[in-house]
């Protein structure tokens, strides 16, 4: 074994320890939420959480790099508990949040702690109306200008039931659809997008296939500016082959957004858009990691235990 090869070979085995902080390998990154600690010198709490009983919050943090669930149920008790604020643990700013009641997450369920899937670990029951809300019109800008080559992670599972339009995550206007990136499901099939000023559309037909109530790992990159069409925009799902299958040619937007970054839902909630399925993970990096998401998604997969 030459020694390139053995260096890359224990960088995975590092990697696919579930305790090696994600972020301080890959520091990179513009907001990163997460059911678990990812940066080893965070000292912030992981949400903040209302609970139905009288509807008074209150920061939850981690014990050891986990989810403090016996404080969360301590404080919830026998009630519902929902999420006010996701912290970005990359830093203080571009937390998601959601101040409006009825477009909440939960996060507990009459006293019990919501989970995903298998691993049956935390995880945010992300409703058809639910929504939180990250940066402002400038913070994502790079998903659909076309200046750089971004990086997206997510750990979710799809809902019970899959039909009609049910949104991952959405930035772009909130009248009409231009200048946009956005990741959404249709019925089984999984789709992403970018458009730009003039409505200029990508080739938006299904770019790969989810099962009901079913656990995913997604890995996406875009790249807006890329002049080949398949290279424009990625996917990978639960570490398998790249699905890169745009045949669009489209013209960056370098205009501002008026709508901030949406996680779980389209840009109005109250249509009942959203993922309806559960969140234990969102990271946006404002960098390439194409060459590492097999690593990334090592490290993502070796905690959650997805596929």
């Amino acid at each position: 074994m030459s020694r390139n090869t053995q260096i890359g070979f224990f960088q995975s085995l590092l990697n696919s320890d579930p305790t090696v902080f994600l972020l301080d390998e890959y520091p990179n990154a513009k907001v990163a939420y997460s059911m678990r600690k990812i940066r080893s010198d965070y000292a912030g709490a992981c949400l903040r959480v209302r609970r139905s009983s009288d509807n008074t919050e209150q920061d939850i943090g981690f014990s050891g790099n986990e989810l403090d669930t016996a404080a969360l149920l301590s404080f919830v008790g026998a009630n519902d508990g929902f999420v006010t604020v996701w912290y970005n643990q990359k830093s203080a700013s571009d937390r998601a949040n959601n101040s409006t009641a009825i477009y909440q997450p939960r996060i507990v369920s009459s006293g019990v702690v919501d989970t995903m899937g298998a691993n049956g670990k935390p995880a945010m029951f992300c409703g058809a109306n639910a929504v939180l809300y990250a940066g402002n019109t400038t913070t994502f800008k790079y998903l659909h200008d076309g200046t750089i080559r971004s990086s997206t992670v997510t750990v979710m599972q799809t809902a019970s039931v899959l039909s009609g339009l049910k949104f991952l995550w959405l930035t772009g206007t909130s009248g009409g659809g231009s200048i946009q990136a956005q990741m959404y499901f249709q019925g089984t099939s999984i789709r992403q997008q970018i458009k730009n000023a003039t409505l200029n559309i990508n080739n938006n037909a299904s770019i790969g296939s989810v099962s009901t109530s079913s656990d995913y790992l997604v890995f996406q990159t875009f790249d807006g500016g890329n002049p080949t069409p398949s290279e424009k925009m990625i996917m990978n799902l639960n570490g398998g082959a790249d699905i890169d299958n745009n045949t669009s040619v489209f013209t960056p937007s370098t205009a501002d957004s008026t709508l901030r970054l949406h996680l779980f839902n389209y840009r109005f909630p109250s249509v009942g858009l959203g993922t309806n399925g559960y969140c234990q993970e969102m990271i946006f990096w404002e960098d390439d990691y194409t060459a590492d998401k097999n690593d990334i998604s090592n490290n993502i997969n070796s905690y959650y235990g997805i596929y």
